[in-house]
């Protein structure tokens, strides 16, 4: 199976169920039961299935963008932009200062091959004070 009979299965709209058996870590499974009771879902099976949803969903996309980009590898974004990004999700100070984590992107990338978005943004946070004492 591929990405495409994951998207199918996905958007199938058969609202058949099959009864499983899940092996469940009991303390996940008493988080579960707590959430429940606090209203995160109307029962612990609603709650199970669109968590999983949620995550192939999620997963689904990653891949298909993935594979977009091995196709236009042109189109994928700087480690500077995907750490702005983070910055505004998380309305991170920096985020106002691009220039900051442009060139902390730069720098990290360079001392640490394979680097992500958070560690720019750590980066970013430790020079930009260091830079500012």
């Amino acid at each position: 199976m591929g990405l495409e009979q994951l998207v199918e299965a996905l958007d199938d709209g058969d609202a058949a169920s099959t009864t499983t058996s899940v092996r469940t870590p009991t303390a996940l499974r008493r988080a579960l039961e707590a959430a429940v009771e606090m209203g995160f879902a109307r029962t612990a099976n609603d709650a199970t299935n669109t968590a999983l949803r949620d995550a192939l969903e999620s997963f689904a996309l990653e891949r298909a963008l993935e594979e977009h980009v091995e196709r236009h590898p042109e189109v994928a974004p700087s480690l500077a932009e995907v750490a702005l990004a983070l910055a505004k999700l998380r309305s991170d100070p920096l985020s106002e200062r691009p220039e900051v984590i442009e060139r902390a992107a730069g720098e990290v990338g360079r001392e640490r091959p394979g680097a992500d978005a958070h560690d720019v943004l750590v980066w970013a946070h430790a020079t930009s004070r260091t830079r500012a004492s």
